[in-house]
C-alpha cells in the first residue's frame, strides 16, 4: 500500500511497501541452540530453587528491625550472624541506583524512595548472602569468595546436574513455537518533494 504524505523538515513524503514478508516461526534446527539454551536455563532455574530451598529451611533469617530506628542496631539474623544497619547503609550509598534517584527526583524524595524500595532489596542481598556463606560451610561445598561470590556459586553448584536431552529440546520447541520466528521484513520506495501539491499529485498515480 502507499501512504498519505507525510511532512517532515520541509518535505513531504510518500512510501510505498511494495513487499511484506509477516514473521514466520523457524525451522526447528535453525532455532534448536535458543531453544536449548532456553530451556536449560529454565531447568537450572527450578533445580536450583528447590535446591535452596531445602538447605535454607535450617537457615533462620529473622528481620530484627525492618524500621531502621537504632544507630547501627541489627536489621537482621541469619543463623547468629548479625546484618549490622552500617552494612546495610554502606550497599545502599554504593549502589549506583541510589545516585541516580537523587540526580531524577532530588534528595528529599531519593531518601523516601531508597528507604521503601532500595534498603528492602539491598537487605534481601545482604541476608542471601550470609545465609550462602552458612550453607556452603555447613554442606562443606567447595565455595570461596566474598559473600556475594558464594552466593552466585551456590546457585551454580544446585544446577550442576541438570541435563537436557533432544526429546526435551524438541517438547519445548513445540510448546514454544511462538517465541522462536523470523523477524517481519518490508522492501519499500519512497518519493520525496518539495511542494505538497505535488506530492498528492504524485501519489494519485503512484502505480510504483
Amino acid at each position: 500500500g502507499v501512504t498519505d504524505v507525510i511532512p517532515a523538515n520541509n518535505k513531504f513524503y510518500i512510501v510505498k511497501v511494495e513487499k511484506f514478508i509477516a514473521p514466520t516461526p523457524k525451522p526447528f534446527e535453525s532455532a534448536k541452540d535458543d531453544v536449548m539454551a532456553a530451556l536449560k536455563n529454565q531447568k537450572q532455574d527450578a533445580a536450583v530453587e528447590t535446591w535452596l530451598d531445602d538447605l535454607r529451611k535450617n537457615a533462620k533469617i529473622e528481620n530484627v528491625d525492618p524500621n531502621w530506628k537504632v544507630t547501627d542496631a541489627t536489621v537482621a539474623t541469619v543463623a547468629d550472624k548479625n546484618i549490622p544497619y552500617s552494612e546495610l547503609v554502606g550497599q545502599v550509598l554504593s549502589d549506583q541506583r541510589f545516585s541516580g534517584l537523587l540526580q531524577q527526583v532530588g534528595p528529599e524524595q531519593g531518601l523516601q524512595l531508597a528507604n521503601s524500595a532500595l534498603k528492602p532489596q539491598t537487605l534481601d542481598q545482604l541476608k542471601q548472602g550470609y545465609a550462602a556463606s552458612l550453607i556452603a560451610a555447613k554442606n562443606k561445598l567447595p565455595l570461596t569468595g566474598i559473600r556475594q561470590e558464594i552466593a552466585q556459586g551456590l546457585s551454580s553448584y544446585g544446577a550442576r546436574n541438570v541435563t537436557v536431552t533432544p526429546t526435551d529440546i524438541q517438547a519445548f520447541y513445540t510448546q514454544n513455537k511462538a517465541q522462536y520466528t523470523t523477524q517481519a521484513s518490508a522492501t519499500v520506495d519512497e518519493a520525496v518533494f518539495k511542494d505538497r501539491n505535488q506530492a498528492l499529485a504524485f501519489r494519485s498515480d503512484w502505480t510504483g
